[in-house]
């Protein structure tokens, strides 16, 4: 993942919950 789409994963609620288990998975705690 991006870091673009890492922050926006991060800071974009319904961007967060589009992604799938394995997205989510990657996103580290912030």
């Amino acid at each position: 993942m991006s870091t673009v789409n890492l922050i926006r994963a991060w800071k974009d609620a319904d961007y967060r919950a589009s992604l799938s288990a394995a997205e989510l998975a990657e996103l580290p705690e912030n």
